[in-house]
């Protein structure tokens, strides 16, 4: 028999169910295959299954159609491709719902195929030795139990081990893993933790995927021997293993990460369009933000390296277009050179976020980058008022506001979108400084740049674990945040702005849940395809309800939960770096609760933002003066 009905003959014996692939005909059908065209699909330079040395599929929790402007999947496959030359690396997503349903509809004998089938090979995550998850955001985590439950696998590692034999292990990382305490379960007594994946990585995988994935799919290893070499990588930890001294810590990489030069074009309207990274980390380190407490510290890639990098990227893939990422381009040190030099290399240069007190601050750097045809400016204000900036500690004063509107509210930029924040803390008197500076904002228009376009968009704030406002509390009442969110779009429309809100509430307080929730929302995960819950750009109907009582029926949602959290308190994961910060963070959050700003970092030099302050900052009031924040009563 083949390897395969060996396999499947050996799955069925343990109980795992028969590892489905494709039914033939199939695979054209479905939306995910287009991007896989014959010439990509020989790209990959993959044996054949039955032959590889190991077999590694490469998994994202969204649709492809969702993440096909994304490159965490392909520098897994690149970093596992230069590790294991020989083996089998094959692709899969989650399918949207016209998929889904073809699946459906394609149950043989009682059993539908895996949703996250291999694109080139067609199997099941149950015929792979390794499957490597990047998570980007907390709501995917919804759609992790489908990897399991379509292929026939147990959702847990504990049971997957129990059932014995050769299993694939899978492994999860990404910008979201250190939120995705929501996979993990309670301690054992000896501290040793179950999860609904073999392994957590954190931090930075370039250098470290290919190490982990020569450990992870060692052949002739048993599953337990693969998980114990995998130990041995900074980044990685274990489901079911005692923990280790010291815990687990993050894998930072002293410098920015190289870029990816070498990687399989898949087909969508993006593939003419190469990504590429500058710097990592940010220097700005305001309360609310993930990326900047976790990717820490700020490092940036020197600008001759950067060219050398994008003339090969050019000449390997032949993209005429460049999207530069970083959290904020225009905190590089050699932000100018850039605009000019690689605009000489690409016909097209896409420069994403920026910051914008340093776009106010530096003299020219405007006009810079109208000479470098950016006409759509999108900038993170976030709060609506000196006031709220302050507890976002910003470093943004009213003057630096005042200075972008008459920097961009000119001819020449045909599109300006400011991103807020609404936490729920906001009173009337930041309503009317949201409001006056709405007006200001349409009057310049009116005035100086009719043909402007100008979008003021705004989220709900949700309180992200390892950041100074995960001791904030929760706002999970949705009136008085539409009362807040409402005035704002009053404002805008008043003054002829556009107003979108960028989040339905049910899908932020999922997020809040889920990023502080832990373990006890493991088995509420684990029953979501029971129940049919999935995240497709949207939660399913009746999703956050659903979440909401499991949580108060595991008892997650009392004071201790919603309130403010004490001195004491951990974030989920506490294996994590135990103890990293934990009194910087507190103090900065007691600095932001205060109302009390620091002045943004804006000195360019190669030492600029390099480690984060080993005490709070020395106290700079706002510019409205110092503030406190109301905060409920424990």
């Amino acid at each position: 028999p083949s390897r395969a009905a060996a396999r499947a003959a050996a799955s069925s014996a343990r109980g795992i169910g028969v590892p489905l692939s494709l039914p033939p005909g199939l695979k054209p059908l479905l939306a995910a295959g287009a991007a896989l065209v014959p010439e990509t699909e020989a790209a990959l330079g993959n044996p054949s299954f039955e032959e590889a040395e190991a077999r590694v599929l490469v998994v994202r929790l969204s649709p492809w159609r969702d993440v096909d402007r994304s490159t965490s999947h392909l520098i897994l496959f690149a970093e596992c491709r230069k590790a294991l030359p020989r083996a089998y690396l094959d692709f899969a997503f989650m399918p949207d719902r016209g998929d889904r349903e073809l699946l459906s509809g394609a149950a043989r004998g009682g059993e539908t195929p895996p949703w996250f089938y291999g694109l080139a090979s067609g199997r099941s995550p149950a015929d792979f030795d390794l499957v490597l998850v990047s998570n980007a955001f907390a709501l995917e985590l919804l759609n992790l139990p489908y990897l399991f439950s379509t292929s026939g696998l147990p959702l847990r590692a504990s049971a997957r081990a129990a059932l014995g034999g050769r299993r694939p292990l899978v492994v999860l990382g990404g910008s979201n893993a250190a939120a995705a305490g929501a996979i993990v379960g309670e301690a054992a007594a000896d501290g040793s933790r179950d999860a609904m994946v073999d392994g957590l990585f954190f931090g930075e995988g370039e250098g470290a995927i290919g190490e982990l994935a020569l450990a992870l799919a060692a052949a002739g290893a048993s599953p337990a021997e693969r998980l114990a070499r995998a130990e041995a990588v900074e980044g990685f930890w274990r489901a079911g293993a005692p923990p280790r001294g010291g815990g687990t810590r993050r894998r930072v990489l002293k410098a920015s990460p190289e870029p990816l030069l070498e990687w399989p074009v898949l087909n969508s309207a993006e593939s003419g369009t190469a990504r590429f990274q500058i710097a990592a980390g940010c220097p700005g380190l305001c309360s609310f933000c993930f990326e900047g407490w976790d990717r820490r510290p700020y490092r940036e890639r020197p600008l001759a390296d950067i060219l050398a990098d994008a003339r090969e990227i050019r000449r390997r893939q032949g993209a005429d277009s460049l999207e530069v990422y970083s959290f904020n381009f225009n905190t590089h040190e050699e932000v100018f050179a850039l605009l000019f030099e690689l605009g000489r290399i690409f016909r097209r240069v896409s420069f994403m976020s920026q910051r914008l007190d340093v776009l106010a601050a530096t003299p020219g750097l405007v006009r810079a980058e109208l000479a470098a045809d950016k006409r759509s400016f999108t900038l993170g204000v976030e709060g609506i008022s000196a006031r709220m900036r302050a507890y976002y500690r910003k470093g943004l004063s009213d003057g630096e506001l005042g200075r972008l509107v008459d920097l961009l509210v000119a001819p020449g930029v045909r599109e300006l979108k400011l991103f807020y924040i609404v936490s729920g803390l906001e009173d009337e008197a930041d309503l009317a400084e949201f409001a006056a500076f709405a007006r200001r904002l349409g009057e310049e228009r009116s005035e100086r740049a009719p043909g402007l376009r100008i979008l003021a968009s705004a989220g709900y704030l949700v309180r992200l674990p390892w950041t100074p406002l995960q001791s904030a509390p929760l706002a999970l009442e949705e009136a008085p945040l539409e009362r807040i969110a409402g005035a704002l779009r009053e404002a805008c429309e008043a003054s002829g702005l556009e107003f979108r809100l960028a989040s339905y509430f049910d899908e932020y307080c999922a997020d809040q849940l889920l990023v502080l929730g832990g373990p006890p929302l493991l088995p509420w995960l684990e029953a979501a395809p029971a129940r049919g819950l999935v995240y497709d750009g949207s939660l399913s109907r009746g999703t956050w309800p659903s979440l909401r009582a499991a949580a108060e029926a595991a008892g997650l949602l009392g004071a201790d939960f919603l309130s403010e959290k004490g001195e004491g308190w951990a974030p989920p994961l506490p294996f994590l770096d135990p103890g990293r910060d934990a009194a910087l963070l507190r103090a900065e959050y007691l600095e932001a609760r205060a109302g009390r700003d620091r002045p943004a970092c804006r000195c360019r030099s190669s030492s600029w933002a390099r480690a984060p302050p080993e005490a709070p900052p020395s106290p700079a009031v706002s510019a409205q003066g110092e503030t406190t924040i109301s905060v409920p009563a424990r």
